[in-house]
């Protein structure tokens, strides 16, 4: 969680220094932990009321995309166990990855200096 929190705060950092064109840096990743990491599940819990939680069913699309990664990396030359391992990670690190863009945006806007996101050895607990 940690790591990918980490990744995302320096996603939203680089982009914004670096994500005008030409060099649009990180703006890809960016789009991709906005629509997997807070649209898709905004729209899941906004549809939920209306729909009587059958829009909740949905949420089935992230295990799709553990499963499609995995598969992807497999052919790649990654063990099975990896492969799944890889899956789910890369499925599922959108949502730390918001956190942390939403953390530095945060301390963007109110002027804090952003500090390191540690996720090594005991700081990181």
């Amino acid at each position: 969680w940690q790591r990918a929190k980490r990744c995302g705060h320096g996603y939203a950092q680089v982009e914004h220094l670096h994500g005008a064109p030409p060099t649009n840096k990180f703006r890809a990743e960016k789009k991709r932990v906005l629509t997997w990491g807070v649209g898709v599940p905004a729209a899941l819990l906004a549809l939920a009321p209306p729909s009587v939680g059958v829009s909740l069913l949905l949420a089935g699309v992230y295990p799709l995309r553990a499963l499609r990664i995995a598969k992807n990396s497999r052919r790649e030359g990654l063990s099975p166990r990896a492969s799944a391992a890889w899956g789910l990670s890369c499925a599922f690190s959108s949502f730390p990855e918001a956190v942390g863009m939403a953390k530095f945006h945060v301390d963007r806007l109110l002027s804090r200096a952003p500090k390191i996101i540690e996720y090594k050895g005991p700081e990181a607990q």
